[in-house]
């Protein structure tokens, strides 16, 4: 990566960040998903009634910080469920078997584009508890790949864009080699277990633990999982049933099918220019007459009848 991110973190911090498999670990009883999210769900939304947010901004009006804390007694904050400067969302998400509602906070959109939930990521976060204890900690600018990282960040990252970087001038006003990021994403998630950790004790996180992540959305580096020529970032998203898209229905998710219609022709060829060595950019790759211009039309790769 270029000189725009210096990319910090150790390998304890960023340990935390990825998933395991579901074996407890120290013979910790493998639960029921299903009982577990109830329980953690009842968890966390009284964690929202009974916590209240503080965000501070910088001089730009980006965020600069945001902290939780528990309503003291008799305490005249208003809680995290009840404000309405940063309204709480949710999202369903399908895993286990089961639907998870997902809160999470918006405290700033972000002005650029958003990832997918295979993209890498640029990323400063604090990761706690619901005790509040934090665990985990990185205030600069973090490489993360959402690629085996923690589901929760799947789900919830591409609901954030990112900023823009710029590079700061001296009083004489000429670039002084330094950098800073502007008009980025940030938000908070308040991820069930089986989103995070679920029986793995991992680091100070004890076994079924809910997890509750600040984070800034700097930037994103699209990637392309297939290696098709085609983003990621166009054929990631899921279907009525929650499930990875798969155009062609043969058990592999576009993000990761290299023949996308299953017609025998490899998606990187069907979208290579003819005459040329050159593939189409996504929103100029043609269906199978050649037209590029519609915005409705199934575009080549996609469809099994143009071979």
């Amino acid at each position: 990566m270029n000189r725009l991110f210096k990319i910090v973190g150790s390998l304890v911090l960023m340990f935390s960040l990825f998933a395991c498999d579901d074996k407890g670990s120290g013979g910790a009883e493998i639960r029921d998903y299903s009982e577990q999210f109830a329980a953690d769900n009842t968890a966390i939304e009284n964690y929202l009634k009974t916590h209240y947010l503080e965000v501070t901004h910088n001089a730009h009006g980006d965020v600069e910080d945001m902290t939780i804390t528990a309503i003291p007694a008799g305490g005249s904050q208003v809680s995290i469920w009840d404000q309405t400067t940063y309204p709480l969302l949710n999202k369903t998400v399908k895993l286990h078997n089961i639907l998870y509602k997902v809160y999470y906070l918006k405290t700033a959109a972000g002005t650029g584009d958003a990832p997918c939930g295979v993209d890498k990521l640029y990323t400063s976060y604090r990761g706690t508890l619901l005790t509040g204890y934090q665990f985990d900690y990185a205030p600069n600018a973090t490489e993360i790949s959402l690629v085996g990282a923690i589901k929760g960040w799947e789900f919830i990252f591409p609901e954030f864009r990112r900023g823009v970087t710029v590079e700061n001038v001296n009083e004489a006003g000429v670039p002084d080699g330094t950098l800073r990021h502007e008009d980025y994403g940030a938000g908070v998630m308040f991820l069930p277990s089986g989103l995070g950790y679920y029986s793995q004790y991992v680091g100070s996180i004890p076994e079924y633990s809910p997890l509750v992540f600040t984070f800034k959305l700097y930037d994103i580096q699209f990637l392309d999982q297939d290696a098709d020529g085609v983003l990621s970032r166009y054929e990631y998203g899921f279907d009525a049933n929650y499930n990875l898209i798969d155009t062609d229905g043969d058990g592999i998710a576009d993000i990761f099918d290299v023949d996308d219609d299953n017609d025998g022709v490899p998606t990187k060829e069907e979208i290579r220019i003819p005459g040329t060595i050159n593939q189409y950019t996504y929103d100029l790759i043609p269906d199978c007459s050649g037209n590029n211009a519609n915005p409705a039309r199934l575009r080549k790769h996609l469809d099994a009848t143009c071979h």
